[in-house]
């Protein structure tokens, strides 16, 4: 097998060289040629330049730019990494890697989002160092994420795109129930007995000033106005 480059030299003209000859025994798999591939653009230190890679129609050469494929994203991802942990470090943060979501751990999401909010400045530094990475979360984003407000909004938007119509009001309801509930065990938790709150003032909290003001119900924070076209254009091209 002889492996070929093309190239566009500092003086923008197209430049050809062969990089090497390999002898490849049978019978010549995919992953044997992929594996030559990569091997070689490694001693050339330009495993991180391949734009495209062209073959001919041996059947083996489909399943070499599979693993080429899964080669180099894989390979970018692990700089990629790297380079998060090398900002996380400049950040002066304690944590250097991401959390991932498991779908068998019922509070992976939580604990996802709960480390990812720690890293939001990283995320914005590796969008400027880093051109190819285009997913880094926007303000609106991040909005989406800490605001309960959207919490039910994003719902009414996804859900009919994810359940049929009879399962969607169903659905809806469980999680703004489950919402409620939620709120107030945190309410509760937080929130001082009433009869401390009157001992202190010598009254009930509702005239005991500016700092002690009731709570104010989720159904009354959830149902605040929001711009619901402005909301569907931050959702809908990530669905």
């Amino acid at each position: 097998m002889v492996l070929t480059t093309h190239f566009v030299d500092n003086d923008w003209k197209l430049q050809k060289r062969v990089l090497n000859f390999v002898h490849i025994p049978p019978p010549r798999k995919g992953k044997d040629i992929a594996n030559c591939i990569f091997k070689c653009l490694k001693e050339w230190d330009i495993e991180n330049k391949v734009f495209t890679v062209s073959v001919d129609n041996a059947s083996a050469n489909d399943s070499c730019i599979q693993i080429m494929k899964d080669t180099f994203s894989l390979t970018k991802s692990e700089q990629r990494l790297k380079k998060f942990a090398e900002l996380a470090q400049q950040f002066n943060l304690k944590e250097r890697r991401l959390v991932l979501k498991c779908k068998t751990r019922w509070n992976s999401t939580y604990e996802m989002l709960d480390c990812t909010i720690k890293f939001k400045e990283v995320f914005a530094r590796l969008a400027l160092e880093d051109r190819e990475y285009v997913y880094c979360p926007t303000l609106e984003d991040w909005g989406a994420m800490l605001d309960p407000r959207l919490k039910m909004k994003v719902i009414e938007i996804t859900f009919p795109k994810m359940f049929s119509p009879d399962g969607v009001r169903e659905n809806i309801h469980k999680v703004r129930e489950t919402l409620y509930e939620l709120y107030d065990e945190y309410v509760n938790f937080y929130s001082p007995p009433l009869m401390e709150q009157m001992d202190e003032c010598g009254t009930s909290a509702n005239v005991c000033g500016e700092g002690m003001r009731s709570t104010p119900g989720l159904l009354e924070i959830l149902q605040a106005k929001i711009d619901e076209d402005q909301l569907k254009e931050i959702i809908l091209p990530a669905l």
